[in-house]
């Protein structure tokens, strides 16, 4: 739960890999960069689509959005984007939905270790 006062905080997963990566690749950490900053021009050794650029432009107008109004909310995103502290989290990318931030099995585990304080017990 968010303390009083406390400013919103939202998260997101992103799901688009980029077009040319190695298959074993997928999404991954930091692979939505050149989409939020549209940059995607500057490696033209990818092979990047149409789809490609539409996802740039809704990467680079929520980040805008964001920077301007404190909410991370464009036109075409389904639903609101809700906080980390509703249990929820935005799907970004190659499809973009609201989704449970954990799976229900490791919502248990997380919650067994928030309710032991943080502490890891190995056996």
């Amino acid at each position: 739960m968010r303390p009083a006062g406390a400013p919103p905080v939202y998260g997101y997963l992103w799901n688009h890999a980029e077009p040319g990566s190695r298959p074993d690749f997928r999404a991954f950490h930091s692979s939505e960069l050149p989409y939020i900053f549209g940059t995607l021009s500057v490696t033209p050794e990818r092979p990047f689509t149409r789809r490609d650029q539409e996802i740039a432009r809704m990467m680079g107008d929520t980040w805008v959005n964001f920077v301007k109004t404190g909410r991370p909310r464009v036109p075409g995103l389904p639903g609101n984007w809700p906080t980390i502290d509703s249990g929820q989290i935005m799907l970004l990318g190659a499809f973009s939905t609201v989704i449970p931030a954990l799976r229900p099995e490791a919502e248990v585990v997380f919650g067994g270790w928030w309710k032991s304080g943080g502490r890891v017990t190995l056996f």
